[in-house]
C-alpha cells in the first residue's frame, strides 16, 4: 500500500508491521519508539498522519491516535495543533520525570528546599564526573556557552536555556546518561521556576560568574575545588526570594508547565 508522507521515506515506511494481539496502541507506539531508537526516524521529523499510519497498521485512527498520546507523554514525539500541526519526533526524554517533580510540587509533597538539594547532590556527582573526563574541545565549549550569557539581546527565557545548556553540558562531558537525565529534569524544572530572575534579579550576571569559576576548576582538574564552585552556583538559586505558598506561584509553574 503507498501511503503519501512528506517526511519519511517508503523504506521508513516499509519497517512498521500490522500489530498482533498485544493491546495495539502499545504495538504501534512501541514500533516508533524502536525506529526512533536505531535513528531511522530522527528527531525533527514529522510522523505521517494518524489517517495514513492507521493504513499503514490496519488499525482505527482512535487506536493511533492513543498510541500517539502515550509518544507524547513520553516525550518522544509532539502533538502541533493547526493547519501545519502533525506529530513530531523530539529528544524530550525528561518529560516523563519532569511531569513527576511537577506533581510533587502541586501536591505540596516537594519544597524548593528539596528540589536545590536533591541538584545539590546530582550535580556535585556530575562535576566530579566531568574533572575525570574534561578535554580541551569540552572547555571550549562551556566557555562558547557560557560567553552567551553577556549577549545583550537575550531575553530572560533564553537566558534560562543558556544556563540549562551549561549544566546538560557538564553533564555530556561526565558520560552518565543517567545522571545527565536527573539534570535535565531538574533543570527544565528549574528553568520554569526561575526564568523570570535571570532579568529582573541579574540572575544571568551572578551565573556568568559563577560558570566561569566553575570552569577554572575544570581546568584546574581538582576535583574539591569544582564541587566547592559547584555548591556555590546552586546557593545562587537559594538565595532568591521565591516563596512557594504564594498562590500565584504553582499557577504559573501550571501555565510555563503546559506551554
Amino acid at each position: 500500500m503507498k501511503i503519501k508522507a512528506d517526511t519519511l521515506d517508503e523504506h521508513a515506511l516499509s519497517l512498521f508491521e500490522q500489530p498482533k494481539k498485544r493491546r495495539l496502541q502499545e504495538q504501534i507506539a512501541e514500533q516508533v519508539k524502536k525506529l526512533i531508537f536505531s535513528r531511522k526516524i530522527a528527531v525533527g521529523q514529522k510522523l505521517p498522519s494518524d489517517r495514513d499510519l492507521a493504513k499503514i497498521f490496519c488499525v482505527s485512527r482512535v487506536v493511533v491516535r492513543e498510541a500517539l498520546l502515550s509518544l507524547q507523554q513520553a516525550g518522544f514525539i509532539e502533538i502541533k495543533p493547526g493547519t501545519r500541526g502533525g506529530s513530531y519526533v523530539t529528544d524530550n526524554i525528561y518529560k516523563p520525570l519532569l511531569d513527576s517533580i511537577f506533581d510533587l510540587f502541586r501536591d505540596g509533597s516537594l519544597s524548593l528546599e528539596h528540589f536545590l538539594d536533591a541538584r545539590s547532590y546530582i550535580e556535585q556527582i556530575s562535576v566530579k564526573l566531568a574533572v575525570e573526563n574534561i578535554s580541551d574541545a569540552a572547555i571550549k565549549n562551556l566557555e562558547e556557552i557560557n560567553n552567551r550569557f553577556v549577549e545583550s539581546d537575550l531575553t530572560s527565557s533564553m537566558l534560562a536555556e543558556e544556563n540549562l545548556k551549561f549544566h546538560l553540558a557538564l553533564a555530556d562531558i561526565g558520560g552518565n546518561p543517567l545522571i545527565k537525565l536527573f539534570i535535565g529534569s531538574i533543570w527544565k524544572m528549574q528553568k520554569i521556576i526561575y526564568e523570570d530572575a535571570y532579568l529582573k534579579e541579574g540572575l544571568y550576571e551572578t551565573s556568568y560568574n559563577s560558570h566561569k569559576e566553575i570552569i577554572k576548576a575544570l581546568k584546574a582538574r581538582d576535583v574539591d575545588l569544582a564541587v566547592n564552585r559547584m555548591n556555590k552556583d546552586i546557593s545562587l538559586h537559594k538565595n532568591l526570594n521565591i516563596d512557594p505558598s504564594d498562590s500565584s506561584f504553582l499557577s504559573d509553574l501550571n501555565t510555563q508547565e503546559n506551554s
